[in-house]
């Protein structure tokens, strides 16, 4: 019977630990005596811009001490490594090789290898790096060891090796997106939260060349605040199954409603460039103190112009502000097809690269929001309903929103058919002191129907039909007999 403080294996956690625990006393002895220890090379630094975002840096020698890569690389004598004759690491060998676990972890294809001198090598990974967290959170210059803090680590580099289902929280880092607090529940299971100093060099040690997407680095440290999801397991076969874990769909769902939620409430344009997982209660491939990360990916949900603006200030989010966009999150995930669809071209609005492709989403989204569930004029009507229903949060008149709806239309048309007078269409000028790009005034009028909509689910293209187009209608018509 084990339970979550005892070791899946007794034999493999005596032979672990006593390979561990002579490796730490001759690794103090080592620096004891004046002997190399390695360092990190390129470990990242931590500093912040002006504007409160991030900026990490690698120092090529300036690392905390690389415990595991000193016992492999520098305990050597003549070619060969000091440890091979420390009884502890034949005893450790012996047993590990005796395990289908160990080896299926360490070196899945070992039935199929023609020596064992790398399934060796690889096999001490998990006393070596048992060690390197042990003294990288506790210290080399004590001369005791803690066992139960060595237990406690072992627990963490052993769950992997006999458990296919390990459980992960995912975390999407948001751009250039600073907030006043310091963690904010959206769902019992979602939450937004400040992201530690320790975590920001965590998320940050990674091969960027490994992203199939060009990727501005600057971009993807400028994050102060992540979205968390927890409920998520992962599942693997070997140890090197973490460093390509694909990116979740539901993930990308979850953190597009909430990037999508904040433009809506806030009118403010954000993404995010990287998703990485956290493990819960077991941990791979610990670098130095650092907290664990697995499975990091790079992908560009971002508007095109953070890549050079990343420098810029950067308003910082209010409570109140963050509230407002968690609220707009519940009622998106909510709503029905027709607004998420709206939601997601308003989102799809933002990413593209030129005027010309977001108008084309915009209009999308406003017709799922205002447009006819049925054949019709659809401009005429869309317009009618748009203005109506906007009337009383426009800065313009009923009868120019009306107009405004119609030249993005018009321009929308000639983007779509690749007229030739599609850039004479681009402003609307609704009178002489007033000008605006049609993609511009798009984007502002879908993201206020959204959040009309999604304030007041009711309003529905059938209800803005029967008691905002009728009955103006029929408040006229009683005017013009009175008259």
């Amino acid at each position: 019977m084990t339970d979550a403080t005892t070791p899946a294996d007794l034999n493999l956690w005596g032979s672990t630990k006593r390979l561990a625990e002579e490796a730490i006393a001759a690794l103090r002895a080592r620096k004891g005596s004046g002997g190399y220890i390695s360092p990190h090379l390129n470990y990242p630094k931590l500093s912040y811009l002006d504007n409160g975002m991030p900026n990490i840096h690698s120092s090529f020698n300036d690392g905390p001490p690389h415990y595991d890569f000193t016992l492999m690389q520098h305990f050597r004598k003549d070619g060969v490594s000091e440890y091979e004759e420390w009884p502890s690491y034949q005893e450790y060998v012996t047993y590990a090789k005796s395990s289908d676990k160990v080896m299926s972890y360490y070196n899945p294809s070992y039935k199929e290898a023609f020596g064992d001198q790398l399934t060796e090598r690889v096999l001490t990974f998990l006393p070596f790096e048992l060690a390197d967290r042990y003294l990288s959170t506790t210290g080399i210059d004590s001369n005791s060891i803690n066992e139960e803090v060595l237990l406690s680590i072992y627990l963490q580099l052993e769950a992997p090796i006999f458990k296919e289902e390990l459980p992960v929280s995912a975390v999407v880092p948001l751009a250039l997106t600073p907030m006043d607090i310091d963690r904010l529940d959206l769902t019992s299971n979602i939450r937004i939260e400040r992201l530690s100093d320790d975590e920001q060099l965590a998320r940050s040690v990674s091969d960027y060349g490994d992203s199939n997407v060009a990727m501005n680095r600057w971009l993807v440290h400028a994050a102060t605040h992540a979205l968390v999801i927890e409920g998520f397991t992962i599942s693997h076969q070997h140890r090197w199954d973490f460093d390509y874990l694909p990116i979740r769909a539901d993930v990308i769902e979850v953190a597009d409603d909430f990037v999508r939620s904040l433009a809506i409430s806030e009118n403010l344009q954000t993404g995010y460039a990287q998703i990485y997982y956290r493990p819960l209660g077991w941990g791979r491939d610990f670098i130095a103190s650092l907290p664990a990360t697995v499975g990091m990916s790079f992908l560009r949900r971002y508007p095109p112009h953070f890549d050079f603006s990343w420098r810029n200030d950067i308003a910082i989010l209010t409570p109140e502000e963050c509230q407002a966009a968690v609220d707009m999150f519940k009622g998106l995930r909510q709503s029905d097809s027709r607004v998420k669809l709206a939601a997601r071209r308003f989102g799809m609005g933002i990413l593209r690269e030129t005027e010309e492709d977001s108008i084309l989403d915009y209009c999308i989204g406003l017709e799922a929001v205002f447009g006819d569930l049925g054949p019709g004029e659809t401009t005429y009507k869309l317009a009618m309903r748009g203005a109506k229903t906007l009337s009383s949060q426009l800065t313009i008149s009923e009868s120019e929103a009306f107009t405004c709806f119609k030249k993005i239309y018009a321009y929308r048309s000639a983007v779509a058919h690749g007229k030739s007078n599609a850039a004479k269409q681009r402003k609307i000028k609704l009178r002489d002191d007033l000008a605006i790009s049609a993609e511009a005034a798009a984007r502002e009028l879908l993201r206020m129907g959204l959040m009309t909509v999604l304030k007041d689910p009711k309003l529905t293209v059938d209800y803005i039909d029967r008691n905002l187009l009728l009955s103006s209608d029929s408040s006229r018509e009683a005017e013009n007999s009175t008259a």
